[in-house]
């Protein structure tokens, strides 16, 4: 929540959303928490891995089936990411409604959240959507078409959702950069 509001406060494409906190203009959604890995959220992810193994599933992908007591499992995340989806859809609906989107109906909504729910949103939204990946760089195209476990810390996707006003379903989805971390490398040459 704090790095939402900070890109908000800073972002040259903020305007006025609807704000639920007065300082940076976020809401909050506990749809967008971090994964749940139950009896492991406090331990090292070795543990995790581990049980997981354990349990009989094995390397890569195939490790974060794994369901450990009180967790989620991936399936149950990317549920969660439709759900949002859904909220998502239904409050832009509701802001056009109210008069509050731009004069093009078009409205700007940034989303923070951790990458394993990034990514089951974007498997959700490959599967279910219309989507159209021509504007993506050859990289980021590569990255989204593989069965891609993970995205790096502060990598950025941008999406465009075309939300059908009287059905509240995502019609179509253009993604514009998925998984893109080139602003790290222009750290790194700061830094180094």
């Amino acid at each position: 929540f704090e790095t939402a509001c900070t890109i908000s406060t800073t972002n040259v494409y903020a305007s006025s959303p609807i704000s639920i906190n007065k300082e940076c203009g976020g809401q909050s959604n506990t749809l967008l928490r971090e994964r749940s890995f139950g009896i492991f959220d406090v331990s090292a992810h070795e543990e995790y891995e581990a049980a997981a193994k354990a349990a009989g599933y094995g390397e890569g992908e195939n490790l974060y089936l794994y369901k450990p007591e009180g967790g989620e499992d991936k399936i149950e995340v990317q549920k969660r990411a439709a759900k949002f989806l859904n909220f998502l859809s239904q409050t832009l609906i509701e802001n056009l409604h109210l008069g509050k989107g731009c004069i093009n109906d078009n409205q700007r909504v940034l989303v923070v959240s951790h990458g394993g729910l990034i990514v089951q949103m974007t498997k959700y939204l490959l599967r279910q959507c219309k989507c159209d990946l021509s504007y993506l760089s050859k990289e980021d195209k590569e990255n989204i078409l593989k069965d891609f476990a993970y995205l790096k810390n502060t990598a950025i996707s941008n999406f465009e959702l075309v939300v059908d006003t009287n059905t509240g379903e995502i019609s179509s989805v253009r993604f514009l950069k998925f998984g893109n971390a080139h602003h790290l490398k222009a750290m790194t040459t700061i830094n180094g």
